[in-house]
């Protein structure tokens, strides 16, 4: 999975919207090998930049 930033975060957010447990541990993972010690920060961006109220309604 040869993926770039902007596509990994649009992914945490379909599995955020799907409620895709399992998908979002693979993408954490994912996270880890793509950013490195910048994992942590970078999920929690993803996780902060997502606005449920404007997918879900």
């Amino acid at each position: 999975m040869a993926v770039d930033e902007i596509e990994w975060k649009a992914q945490v957010h379909r599995a955020l919207v799907e409620g895709e447990r399992t998908e979002l541990l693979r993408l954490f993972a994912y996270a880890e090998e793509l950013f490195g010690s910048e994992a942590g920060s970078k999920w929690a961006a993803a996780l902060s930049g997502f606005d449920a109220c404007a997918v879900t309604g």
